[in-house]
């Protein structure tokens, strides 16, 4: 668009101060003309970086559990073959079933922005909107309905009955408060994971915005969790009278596009059906489950390909999670299936009867034996005085070396470790060489030891929940933990600890630590609300 070109006589009006000419008014319309036209550039832009419906083939969300892994993807139609590859290894045993087959097809929580800054005009469509969504639920589908504000209200949980869902979204007051939907879902998110509970999931999200502030929770890191566990988000974005919220709805709408979900500018969009439609189009997902080699499953993050054909075409779709690790598996076929036991057998001597020896083999048999036995006992009778000899002096050693040797200013040999005994609590310290690089620290989360956290102790190991506070063991599961909430390190041969000022404090064993404390192989430390064993190999 060319620049409009203002009038000579405007200049010479405002150079003499007079009042505002003929000239001045058309500049005053051209200028709202301007913005007009470029609010509505905006509205366009908006319009068309609202997220598009998942593909055929795409993964919506998966379950990952102790035997396998179950995929959630959107419908290809009648598949011929599924096949899956882990890496570089084929998956033998992979089969598929339609969400409509399964007794909980899928879990819905609606989300609502109930604020004040919600227009006037668009809170009757949200309750038009919602009572559709609810009029055509799946069989069987759980449904929740929640309000927020900074934190989650829920007005129904996991409920099928069409009535009292109706009845809570009638019932949606909105009043004058402030709303942090980053924070609720970023929670929600939590929950979920700690759950672990089976079957799709996913989130219907009716509010003017996705915040982004400095103190919470960020939309990076909302995104970082939705990428490491995803779930399919459907954004209905409200704008707001004068349009100061197009930030937050282009974020609302990047969370649906990061998720495969679908979003709608509710201004933009005159038949409130179609909502209802695209969030209904996930009802036809299937669920893919897939037996996990053994040799695939060590804890790391591996490339999972799906390759499905259907109606004579094939398609392709890639996603990374995190393996289980296989120890739990090998305990398990310990349990259950033992290994067989090495047992000595004597044979007897057949049914036929052996030639008899000459008497004089027999007494040369005879005295062989007994000299045998003779140097047999000889060499019974050296062990044991050996044995004692290298007790005492053992003995000797370890009380010259007295309580001094509880002190970290002990010098030790390089490659030497040596064991002591305290008298409180029976604890043993382990005195190491002072290589610590050397050493691996192995944290195992009590509540589920498929989270089981190995680092190499060459330094100072940061734990917290913030991955780019540079944590070498990432919590992010547990909301409860700081982001920087606790460090671990080897000093003089002692393995210590040391709390990093966290809202939630660090517990060693049960009880609260100020400062830093010394921590064992067998210890339990508490962050958050994650109970850690502590094991160093």
């Amino acid at each position: 668009m060319k620049a409009a070109r203002i009038p000579e006589g405007v200049w010479a009006v405002k150079k003499k101060g007079c009042k505002k000419s003929a000239g001045m008014g058309t500049m005053g319309k051209m200028k709202r003309w301007k913005w007009t036209i470029l609010l509505s550039a905006l509205l366009v832009m908006l319009a068309a970086m609202v997220s598009m419906a998942a593909e055929a083939g795409d993964v919506l969300s998966f379950d990952i559990g102790e035997n396998g892994i179950t995929l959630y993807v959107q419908s290809p139609g009648e598949p011929e073959s599924v096949e899956c590859q882990i890496g570089t290894t084929v998956c033998r045993d992979v089969s598929l079933q339609a969400l409509s087959e399964l007794g909980t097809p899928i879990r819905t929580l609606i989300l609502v922005d109930n604020s004040l800054s919600i227009p006037k005009s668009d809170r009757p469509k949200i309750k038009e909107i919602m009572n559709n969504l609810v009029a055509n639920r799946m069989d069987g589908e759980q449904i929740s309905v929640a309000v927020f504000s900074d934190k989650i209200n829920y007005l129904v949980e996991n409920s099928s009955d069409f009535t009292q869902l109706k009845q809570a979204i009638d019932g949606i007051d909105f009043v004058d408060q402030e709303t942090y939907l980053t924070d609720v879902l970023y929670e929600v998110l939590a929950e979920w994971e700690a759950e672990q509970a089976d079957g799709l999931r996913r989130i219907v999200v009716i509010s003017d915005g996705v915040d982004n502030k400095s103190i919470g929770y960020t939309k990076e890191e909302l995104y970082a969790r939705l990428e490491a566990r995803p779930y399919p988000v459907y954004a209905v974005g409200c704008m707001q009278s004068r349009k100061s919220n197009q930030e937050e709805i282009k974020n609302m709408f990047a969370l649906s596009r990061k998720t495969k979900g679908e979003g709608w500018l509710l201004d933009e969009t005159d038949n409130l059906m179609d909502i209802v439609s695209g969030v209904a189009a996930c009802n036809h997902a299937a669920a893919i489950r897939i037996a996990l080699p053994p040799e695939v499953c060590d804890g790391t993050k591996k490339g999972v390909l799906l390759r499905i054909t259907a109606g004579g075409q094939t398609l392709e779709k890639t996603v990374e999670m995190n393996m289980p690790f296989a120890a739990e598996t090998e305990a398990e076929s310990l349990t259950y299936a033992p290994e067989p036991e090495t047992v000595t057998v004597w044979i007897q001597p057949s049914e036929a009867e052996p030639e008899p020896e000459p008497e004089t083999g027999k007494w040369k048999w005879q005295i062989a034996a007994g000299i045998g036995g003779v140097i047999a006992l000889l060499l019974i009778a050296g062990s044991v005085i050996l044995i004692r000899l290298k007790k005492k002096r053992s003995e000797g050693q370890f009380e010259e070396a007295g309580a001094e040797a509880r002190h970290e200013s002990e010098t030790y040999q390089a490659g030497e470790e040596k064991t002591m005994m305290f008298d409180d609590d029976n604890k043993t310290a382990l005195f190491f060489d002072g290589s610590d690089h050397s050493y691996t620290l192995f944290l195992t989360d009590q509540e589920n030891p498929a989270r089981r956290f190995q680092v190499p102790l060459g330094g100072t190991v940061l734990l917290g929940r913030s991955r780019e506070e540079g944590c070498q063991v990432v919590l992010e599961y547990d909301r409860y933990v700081s982001r920087r909430h606790c460090e671990i390190w080897m000093q003089g041969g002692q393995l210590k600890i040391r709390d990093i000022k966290a809202s939630n404090h660090t517990l060693v064993n049960g009880k609260q630590i100020i400062g830093e404390a010394d921590i064992y192989s067998g210890s339990v430390i508490t962050v958050g609300k994650t109970n850690l064993k502590v094991e160093l190999n």
